[in-house]
C-alpha cells in the first residue's frame, strides 16, 4: 500500500473517530429563536424593527435567556408614544445596540424604563419619556448618526444618550459600508455580514460561512467551528485592550471619531440643541475577572491595557468637546 493511500485512509479513520466522538458527547446548538422574527429590510439602515411586531427570544444553551419582545406601532420597543412630544415632558432618546434594546431581558428591565423609573421618582416637574432606540437606530456609531440624521431628530428629545461598547461597535463598524454624502458623512449604513432573511430574523454571515452546509451534516465539523470559535472570541476581545494591531481595527476607532464628531454637530445645529451624553458600557472581560483566569493561560496581561478603550474614548470626548460617563 501506498504512502499516500496510507495517509487518506488514516484521515478518514480520523473523521470517522471525530464523526463518533462529536455526536456522543457534542451537542448542537439551536439557536435560531435567538433572534425573533421582528426585523426587515431599512432604506438607510442594515436593517430596522417591524412596527407592531412580537416575538420570544430563546436561547437554548442559555436557559434564562428567554424574554418577550413587543416593538411599539412607531418601531421601537417599548411604550407607545406620540412623535410629537407632549407639553411638559422631557424627553429622552436612547441609543445603543443589544444593551440598550434589553436582549435577553423584559421591556421593563431594559436600561431605558430602568432610567425613566428613576429619574422620574427623583422630579415632580416635569414627566419623563425615554425612548429605547436600542436596534431601532441600529448598533453602532454611524448608523446611530445615520438615523438620528433621518428620523432621530424628529422626535424632538431633549437630550440623546448614545450607548458606547467599544469592542462591539467598532466589530460593527468594520461589518459595515457607508454612504457617504458630499461632505464625507455617511447617509446610508450597510452591513456585509449581516440581512434579514425570509423569517424576519436577523442571520449573521461567518468567516466560516463556507462551513455551513457541511456542518449541517457533520458532527465533528460543527463541533470543530463551534471550538475555533470559542477561542476565536476571547482572542479578540483581548484585542480591544490595547491599542489596534490592524488597519481595518484603527480605522474603525477613527470612524467612531468622525461619527460621534457628527452626531454633536448635528445636535448643536437644532433649535434648542439637545444635550448628548455617551455612556460607555464596560466589555465582559472587564467585569467578570473570573473570565481571564482562563485567558492568563494563553495571553500575557504586560501586553494589553484593560482600560484602553475606555481611555481612547475619554480622549476622544475631549477631542471633540463631549460629555462621557
Amino acid at each position: 500500500m501506498s504512502r499516500t493511500r496510507r495517509t487518506i485512509i488514516g484521515i478518514l479513520l480520523c473523521f470517522l473517530a471525530g464523526e463518533i466522538v462529536a455526536g456522543t458527547f457534542h451537542q448542537r446548538a439551536v439557536d435560531s429563536g435567538a433572534y425573533p422574527q421582528i426585523y426587515r429590510s431599512s432604506d438607510v439602515l442594515p436593517w430596522e424593527l417591524i412596527p407592531g411586531a412580537t416575538d420570544i427570544a430563546i436561547r437554548t444553551d442559555e436557559p434564562e435567556f428567554r424574554s418577550y419582545i413587543r416593538i411599539n406601532s412607531l418601531g421601537y420597543r417599548g411604550p407607545e408614544f406620540h412623535l410629537d412630544k407632549p407639553p411638559d415632558t422631557y424627553r429622552i432618546l436612547f441609543l445603543g445596540d443589544s444593551f440598550v434594546f434589553g436582549w435577553g431581558v423584559q421591556e421593563e428591565q431594559a436600561v431605558s424604563r430602568v432610567l425613566e423609573s428613576l429619574l422620574q421618582e427623583r422630579t415632580s416637574s416635569a414627566r419623563i419619556e425615554v425612548i429605547n432606540a436600542g436596534y431601532a437606530a441600529g448598533y453602532s456609531p454611524d448608523a446611530y448618526y445615520v438615523y438620528l440624521r433621518h428620523r432621530g431628530i424628529h422626535l424632538d428629545p431633549d437630550l440623546v444618550i448614545l450607548g458606547f461598547l467599544p469592542r462591539n461597535d467598532i466589530e460593527n463598524i468594520s461589518d459595515n459600508e457607508l454612504v457617504l454624502d458630499s461632505s464625507h458623512l455617511p447617509t446610508q449604513v450597510r452591513s456585509w455580514r449581516e440581512f434579514i432573511d425570509e423569517d424576519r430574523r436577523r442571520y449573521s454571515r461567518s468567516r466560516l460561512e463556507f462551513l455551513s452546509p457541511i456542518r449541517q451534516h457533520s458532527n465533528f465539523i460543527d463541533w470543530l467551528v463551534v471550538s475555533l470559535h470559542s477561542l476565536y472570541a476571547p482572542a479578540r476581545s483581548v484585542e480591544f485592550m490595547t491599542k489596534p494591531k490592524t488597519q481595518e481595527t484603527e480605522k474603525a476607532w477613527q470612524t467612531a471619531q468622525v461619527c460621534l464628531r457628527a452626531t454633536a454637530q448635528l445636535l448643536k445645529g437644532l433649535e434648542p440643541p439637545p444635550r448628548f451624553l455617551v455612556v460607555v458600557f464596560p466589555d465582559s472581560l472587564q467585569v467578570h475577572r473570573q473570565t481571564w483566569d482562563t485567558l492568563r493561560l494563553r495571553f500575557n496581561e504586560t501586553l494589553y491595557s484593560e482600560a484602553y478603550p475606555q481611555r481612547r474614548l475619554a480622549s476622544m470626548a475631549h477631542d471633540e468637546g463631549l460629555t462621557i460617563l
